[in-house]
């Protein structure tokens, strides 16, 4: 969640009065007060107000005449320049202790960018799978490898799964989970890179040991569509 998960990150939650998570960049089931669902369409703003706050930036943006705002990783941007994103999520009456300030309605963010072209909604990569040469031979026990989730996923839905694999991207504190991509060498239909969704905290090239929950045909908005997640993952072991 690119892409924040990364980012992360990162959808479909009406949140209430809260207070900020300085990592956190959730995104809208509704925009102005109004349904309107974003599926990945791109937003291009200009910026009338830039604040930092530790890790986050609160931007008062421009956008077709209408002023709103937004927050999202530091950026560094500055009145007047152009922004792009993608994929956000609303935040009403979501209150800022930093700025002391509560904002009637917030767009929260994951993608922002001044390149337009890093903003668009990356989709898995339509290519075959590269083999991933850091595979551990001796599996652990039970462990299922990415081959077996994708082509049983229907006989594994819902079901408690361990799987293992090197990670390959994180998206950190998307809707307080970890979005962690795996690969393991094996594939299915050109499917070999493996979502889990955790509290843990791994890093990218570790050797993970993890078990979850496997749901299937998960939609989470805004370009998000997954046919296998393994959610609310425990790391049984990482080897950095």
């Amino acid at each position: 969640m690119k892409k924040l998960l990364l980012f992360i990150p990162i959808l479909l939650l009406t949140f209430p009065a809260c207070k900020e998570s300085p990592k956190q960049i959730p995104t809208p089931k509704t925009f102005n007060g109004k349904a309107q669902p974003i599926t990945g369409g791109n937003h291009k703003v200009i910026v009338k107000e830039y604040q930092d706050v530790g890790s986050v930036a609160y931007i008062e943006v421009i956008e077709n005449g209408k002023t709103y705002w937004i927050a999202a990783n530091k950026i560094g941007a500055s009145k007047g320049d152009t922004l792009f994103f993608s994929q956000s999520i609303e935040m009403k009456n979501f209150k800022s202790t930093s700025l002391n300030k509560t904002f009637k309605s917030i767009l929260f963010v994951n993608n922002i960018s001044s390149s337009k072209k890093t903003s668009d909604v990356l989709e898995h990569p339509k290519k075959n799978p590269q083999e991933i040469t850091k595979v551990i031979k001796q599996r652990y026990k039970g462990s299922l490898t990415i081959k077996q989730i994708f082509s049983d996923k229907k006989s594994l839905s819902g079901k408690t799964v361990t799987i293992e694999g090197e990670v390959t991207k994180v998206n950190p504190q998307i809707m307080n989970k970890n979005w962690i991509h795996i690969q393991d060498g094996t594939s299915y239909k050109d499917n070999y890179d493996l979502l889990i969704t955790s509290n843990s905290n791994v890093k990218v090239g570790s050797y993970v040991i993890m078990q979850g929950t496997l749901s299937t045909n998960k939609d989470f908005s805004s370009g998000y569509k997954y046919p296998v997640v393994v959610e609310n993952a425990k790391l049984i072991k990482e080897v950095k």
